[in-house]
């Protein structure tokens, strides 16, 4: 024989916990609204890197030693970076 347990009637699994089916009210926490990247923007920001590649590699010409080309490479790689991820968040129509 097997016995099944029962709680009480005044147990507090028993009572319906309040607030739980009720919808938000005035007072309803609210998050804070997430700021979103616009793609423009990023555009702006590869353009810039674009610039001072140019600049970089223009740099390397003139002066000698390594630091130009060095600036020229990494700022083009941002820029191409950076275009990429202008076009993965632009909003879709």
């Amino acid at each position: 024989m097997t016995e099944e347990l029962v709680e009480p009637a005044g147990t507090p699994a028993a009572e319906p916990s309040p607030g739980r089916d009720e919808p938000p009210g005035p007072r309803a926490r609210v998050r804070p609204r997430r700021a979103r990247l616009a793609s423009f923007p990023v555009f702006v920001a590869a353009f810039v890197l674009l610039a001072v590649a140019a600049g970089g590699a223009a740099w390397g010409q003139f002066e000698p030693g390594k630091t130009g080309p060095w600036v020229s490479l990494a700022c083009s790689a941002g820029a191409v970076l950076l275009t990429a991820v202008a076009l993965a968040i632009r909003p879709r129509r």
